[in-house]
C-alpha cells in the first residue's frame, strides 16, 4: 500500500479515460495508446492494433502504478 492508503489493485480498477492515435507510416506505424490525465508522454503503449496498444498501456499502468506505490508518488485519480 502507499501512503494513501490504496493497492496496485484499487488504481489499476480506476476509469482513467485512454487516448487512442494512429502513428503515422513515416514513424513506423501502428497505433499510440495513452492515458493524458496520467502523463502523455509517460504513461503510454503502443501496438500494431488498437486494441494491443491498449493492452500494452495496460501493462505500462500497472509498472508504473507500482514503482509509484513503492516511492510514494501520488496518483491521481480520474475526475
Amino acid at each position: 500500500m502507499n501512503y494513501q492508503g490504496k493497492d496496485i489493485e484499487c488504481y489499476m480498477n480506476l476509469s482513467y479515460q485512454a487516448e487512442v492515435s494512429e502513428i503515422p507510416s513515416d514513424e513506423g506505424g501502428g497505433y499510440c495508446a495513452c492515458i493524458p490525465e496520467l502523463g502523455r508522454w509517460v504513461f503510454i503503449g503502443d501496438g500494431e492494433t488498437p486494441e494491443e496498444a491498449l493492452r500494452h498501456l495496460e501493462e505500462v499502468k500497472r509498472d508504473l502504478f507500482e514503482e509509484y506505490i513503492r516511492k510514494s508518488i501520488a496518483i491521481p485519480e480520474p475526475d
